[in-house]
C-alpha cells in the first residue's frame, strides 16, 4: 500500500512592492493615530465645538444650545425630582440705542450686559443669548422666590451700568419673566416652561418695564 504524504503549502513570498505596501499602510494608520491624540488635533475639536455652540457677538452659549441644554435639565429634573427655573430677559427699548448711535453701539451695549449678567449668576448656572436683545439663564437646584431674587439682582446691575461710548455713557435697563418647572406640571416639556417665562416676561413689559415677573 503506498502513501502519499501532503507537503505544507509553501509560505508565499512577497515582493518588494508588497513589502513597501504593507509598510506605507502601516505607516498612515500610525499616523493617523499620532494626529486624534494631538494637542493641535484637541484643539481644533475644541475651536470647531465652541464655534457651533457660542454666541459670536457676546461670548455666550448660543440659542442652539441653549434649547438643546433646557431639554435635558428638564428630563433630568423631572427623572430626578430637582429644581428647575428659567429667568428670561431682554434689553428695554434697545432699537432706540441702535436708531439713535449706531448698530456699533448696540453690540457693545450687548457685550457689556452679557458680561455683567454673567459676574452676577452662579457659575453653574448657563447664560445664552436667546436672540437678538434677549438673553436667557437655566438656574438648578434652588427654589421659585430664591430664582426671583436672583433675577432682581441681575436687573440691579445692569441698571447701574454705564456702559462708555464715544464721549458718553449710555444707560439700559432689562425687564425679566421668570418661571420654575414646578409651575407647568409633572410632565412638563421645556417649551411649556420657556412659554410661562416669556408671558411674564411680557407682563414685565406691560407693567412698566424695568421690572422683574
Amino acid at each position: 500500500m503506498s502513501v502519499t504524504l501532503a507537503l505544507p503549502d509553501a509560505p508565499p513570498q512577497h515582493t518588494g512592492r508588497d513589502r513597501s505596501s504593507r509598510t506605507c499602510f502601516n505607516q498612515g494608520a500610525d499616523r493617523a493615530r499620532r494626529t486624534s491624540r494631538s494637542p493641535s488635533w484637541s484643539n481644533l475639536a475644541h475651536k470647531l465645538y465652541e464655534g457651533s455652540t457660542r454666541d459670536a457677538l457676546t461670548g455666550l452659549y448660543n440659542r442652539k444650545y441653549a434649547g438643546e441644554r433646557l431639554a435635558a435639565e428638564v428630563a433630568y429634573a423631572h427623572r430626578h425630582g430637582t429644581l428647575l427655573s428659567l429667568v428670561l430677559f431682554d434689553l428695554d427699548y434697545f432699537k432706540r440705542v441702535n436708531d439713535s448711535f449706531g448698530h456699533l453701539a448696540g453690540d457693545g451695549v450687548l457685550r457689556v450686559v452679557a458680561g455683567q449678567v454673567q459676574k452676577t449668576i452662579r457659575a453653574e448656572d448657563v447664560l445664552a443669548r436667546y436672540g437678538g436683545e434677549e438673553f436667557v439663564v437655566l438656574v438648578r437646584g434652588i427654589e421659585h422666590k430664591s430664582v426671583g431674587v436672583l433675577a432682581e439682582r441681575i436687573r440691579k446691575g445692569v441698571e447701574r451700568l454705564e456702559i462708555p461710548w464715544e464721549s458718553r455713557n449710555l444707560k439700559t435697563t432689562v425687564s425679566i419673566g421668570v418661571a420654575s418647572l414646578s409651575e407647568c406640571g409633572p410632565k412638563a416639556a421645556a417649551e411649556a416652561l420657556v412659554a410661562l417665562a416669556d408671558e411674564r416676561l411680557y407682563q414685565a413689559k406691560a407693567g412698566g418695564r424695568n421690572r422683574v415677573c
